[in-house]
C-alpha cells in the first residue's frame, strides 16, 4: 500500500518510518508529475513505453507517482462507481494464485453493462523473484505468472482498459489471465469502457 500523504508521493527507502516534518521538494513533484502527464497527453502508445520503461526501472520515482496519480484521478472521475458500487474481493488460480491481490469495485446501471474497476496488484514478489539474480526482478508477463488467472463470478465485457498502460485485456471464460493483465507494468487497474 503506497504511502500517499504530503512528501511520500515518491518512493522514500528509509528503514524507518518516514517524518513528514521534513522539507517536501515541491519542485521535484510537479516536475515529474508533468512528465507523467505529457506522456498520458500523448496517447497510448507513449504511454505503453513509459510503464515498461518503469516496469524495468523499479526505483524510478515516477513510478509510484504514476500509480498514485492515475489511481486518485480514476476515483475522482468516477465517485459514484466508489459511492454507489460494491466492493468485491476476487478469487485467483493457478501456480501463483497466492501471489496476487485481487478485488473489484462494481456499480450496477440502469439500463447498461454494470461499471468495473478491477485492482490487482503482485505480492510475495521475493519468492516469485530468482534469488540470484543481479538485475532487478520485475514481475510481468507469461514467464513469470504462467497459469495464473483472476477469477469472476459473472460475466464482464470482452475487454478491460488499463489506466496505467493504456492498453487492453482481454477476457476469457472465467476470468482473466495474470500474465494479460501484468504484461507490460506490475500492478494493474482494469475499466469497463
Amino acid at each position: 500500500m503506497p504511502d500517499i500523504y504530503q512528501g511520500q508521493e515518491l518512493w522514500d527507502f528509509s528503514l524507518v518510518d518516514p517524518d513528514n516534518r521534513r522539507p517536501v521538494d515541491f519542485c521535484q513533484r510537479r516536475e515529474l508529475l508533468a512528465q507523467l502527464r505529457e506522456s498520458a497527453s500523448q496517447g497510448a502508445a507513449p504511454q505503453l513505453e513509459l510503464a515498461r520503461h518503469l516496469a524495468r526501472t523499479p526505483r524510478d520515482p515516477r513510478a509510484k507517482l504514476l500509480v498514485t496519480w492515475k489511481s486518485l484521478d480514476f476515483r475522482r472521475e468516477h465517485r459514484t462507481l466508489f459511492s454507489e458500487g460494491e466492493y468485491r474481493p476476487l478469487a485467483t488460480s493457478g501456480e501463483f494464485a497466492a501471489h496476487v491481490c485481487a478485488f473489484a469495485w462494481r456499480r450496477a446501471m440502469a439500463g447498461a453493462s454494470p461499471q468495473w474497476a478491477i485492482v490487482l496488484a503482485p505480492r510475495w514478489l521475493a519468492k516469485l523473484s530468482d534469488a540470484g539474480s543481479v538485475t532487478p526482478f520485475v514481475p510481468t508477463g507469461a514467464g513469470v505468472w504462467r497459469d495464473t488467472r483472476v477469477l469472476l463470478s459473472e460475466s464482464l465485457p470482452g475487454r478491460l482498459r488499463n489506466v496505467f498502460t493504456y492498453q487492453d485485456v482481454s477476457l476469457a471464460g472465467d476470468g482473466l489471465s495474470a500474465a494479460d493483465a501484468f504484461a507490460d507494468f506490475p500492478v494493474a487497474l482494469l475499466v469497463t469502457n
